[in-house]
């Protein structure tokens, strides 16, 4: 059996209780991360209780594919969020969405 990622408190919560406390503190919106693969069904099944969760879907090289995502980003004024690749993809990656026309950028993981 794989030992599961030490995680932040903040991250340990179920999915429901994640946005239930976002809406007791004021927040709009709030967005489900994993490192296993997408969360977009896991923020549909929460929005059928509450309307405030965000899915994502993990896009780590820029390929003829992502174009048309970044499309879909701009299109829905959605934000991007760069993920684990390393600091040299990240400014790859911040360079075509902004070429392609993608004006919310989040550079996550600096690091």
């Amino acid at each position: 059996m794989m030992k599961p990622y030490p995680l932040l408190s903040v991250l340990s919560i179920r999915d429901i209780e994640l946005a239930e406390a976002a809406i007791r503190v004021g927040a709009r919106a709030i967005v489900i991360k994993s490192h296993q693969g997408f969360t977009v069904n896991r923020a549909w099944l929460c929005n059928e209780h509450i309307k405030q969760l965000l899915g994502d879907v993990v896009l780590n090289k820029v390929v003829r594919e992502l174009r048309e995502i970044f499309k879909i980003i701009k299109d829905y004024d959605a934000v991007l969020g760069t993920a684990y690749v390393s600091p040299e993809e990240a400014f790859v990656v911040i360079e075509a969405a902004r070429n392609a026309g993608v004006n919310k950028i989040v550079l996550t993981h600096p690091e």
